[in-house]
């Protein structure tokens, strides 16, 4: 495994974590995840928590010709609620099968691959982390079958306290600023 490895080397299959605490700290991740699957000719779905149109600005002013990449289906920006959500409450079930047929659906496209980010900032309960970290646990068993890279992102203020070990134990991989490296739990 390699350690401080750039954002810009990552190819599936693999399962990253990202704690951050500034807008600053998660786009430096971010842009080139997903600039870099863009170029390889990879599928890119980006699941915001609330406020897609501020993603999408981002990605414009870091000069990632956002307009011509969801017109051909290269990005996909989406919401939690078109995601983890969907229905109003997070199964994780719905949310493995939503993954299973993007990646399908990335195939049949054309795409040479899928990775995927998302911001899991909506967790509030108890009850929520439990089915999430079981949920990031199973995720493991379909990213080493088909191949996906798959970035979740953290906002630090937003984890419960009881979470964080859960999340370095689902994510082999965790970014850091000086690169991706292997989680001390994972």
């Amino acid at each position: 495994m390699i350690e401080n490895q750039p954002v810009e080397e990552l190819r599936g299959p693999d399962h990253l974590c990202l704690f951050y605490t500034s807008s600053a700290e998660q786009l430096a991740a971010v842009i080139p995840f997903v600039r870099t699957g863009l170029k390889r000719g990879e599928r890119c779905i980006y699941i915001a928590d609330e406020n897609p149109g501020a993603t999408i600005e981002a990605f414009q002013a870091a000069g990632i010709s956002v307009e011509d990449a969801i017109r051909v289906g290269a990005l996909v920006v989406l919401t939690k609620w078109d995601t983890y959500l969907r229905g109003g409450n997070f199964d994780p079930q719905t949310m493995l099968q939503y993954l299973q047929d993007q990646v399908v659906a990335a195939m049949v496209a054309g795409f040479g691959a899928l990775r995927i980010t998302g911001e899991v900032n909506w967790i509030q309960t108890t009850l929520d982390a439990a089915k999430f970290l079981h949920y990031e646990a199973r995720v493991n068993q379909i990213i080493s079958q088909t191949g996906v890279l798959a970035m979740c992102q953290y906002h630090r203020d937003c984890v419960r306290p009881e979470m964080i070990l859960g999340i370095l134990d689902t994510h082999p991989r965790i970014v850091e600023k000086d690169g991706v490296n292997q989680t001390w739990c994972g």
